[in-house]
């Protein structure tokens, strides 16, 4: 589409309708330049950008979409992109299909075994305990280091050991 053909498109866009003007008393100049419209707007109606309705042209929702862009190569290449992501989406669709096709079981494989674990876990008495234990020394730990500063060097606390003591939940 050339450049003239295409801001002919814009300018029905930017209208409800077009009407050709036809004029009775032409020189060769506006015969030429009308002959030239007329070409313009056959080629546009033929690709489906406009319609004609009797005497007007009105525009299409294509003719839309393709006015919307400087000009009809940026619409190309952006048709061409769109075509190409639906492609690599359906590529990719495909593949997921398939795999979900060969391992039909595989989700429940999956939680069968999470369950396994999360039973072994909560009946394990060994966890239990030394996390308990490690709690209880971790406390006692906090305090002898707490005492020691307080009795060597006085009133000067580091912020972990405050954060850690205030967390305690013991009053």
């Amino acid at each position: 589409m050339n450049k003239d053909t295409f801001e002919l498109l814009l300018n029905i866009s930017k209208v409800d309708s077009f009407s050709q003007i036809e004029r009775k008393t032409r020189n060769r100049d506006q015969a030429i330049s009308d002959d030239e419209e007329f070409n313009r707007l056959k080629y546009l109606v033929n690709h489906g950008l406009i319609s004609k309705n009797d005497d007007s042209y009105v525009i299409t929702e294509y003719g839309f979409t393709v006015a919307h862009f400087q000009n009809w190569n940026e619409y190309l290449r952006h048709h061409k992109a769109i075509l190409d992501r639906r492609l690599k989406k359906e590529r990719i669709d495909l593949t997921i299909s398939e795999f979900q096709n060969r391992t039909k079981l595989l989700p429940y494989f999956v939680s069968f075994i999470s369950i396994v674990i999360s039973i072994l876990a909560l009946t394990n008495p060994f966890s239990r305990d030394h996390s308990k234990d490690d709690i209880q020394v971790s406390d006692k730990l906090k305090t002898n280091i707490i005492k020691k500063s307080i009795s060597s060097g006085g009133d000067t606390l580091s912020i972990n050991e405050i954060k850690n003591d205030t967390l305690r939940k013991e009053l």
